[in-house]
């Protein structure tokens, strides 16, 4: 992958409230990621369409878009945070422990 790619991609890494994607959520953007994967190693996967490691974690559930009970969850503690980072067209984002 080209530098500026994954420097462009770094540069959107940050910390938000869950108020700050729920936009994401309405437009069928957001993608979570579970522990020990990290946010940028998925959004760079997927920069690279590798679609073969982005195909596993999702058959093995470690990536996938927040279903009814997560958004339960997160919808009733609003102050929960997440690390995340943009990689067109999707959000990328964990919940980071409190």
């Amino acid at each position: 992958m080209e530098g500026s790619t994954e420097e462009g991609i770094r540069a959107t890494l940050g910390v938000v409230r869950w108020e700050d994607l729920r936009g994401h959520v309405e437009r069928d953007g957001l993608i979570l990621v579970d522990p020990p994967l990290e946010v940028l190693e998925v959004a760079l996967a997927l920069a690279e369409d590798r679609v073969d490691i982005v195909g596993r974690w999702l058959e093995e559930g470690r990536i996938h878009k927040p279903d009814a009970a997560t958004l339960a969850a997160v919808d009733a503690s609003p102050d929960v945070s997440f690390q995340m980072v943009i990689c067109q067209p999707w959000v990328v984002a964990q919940m980071l422990a409190n």
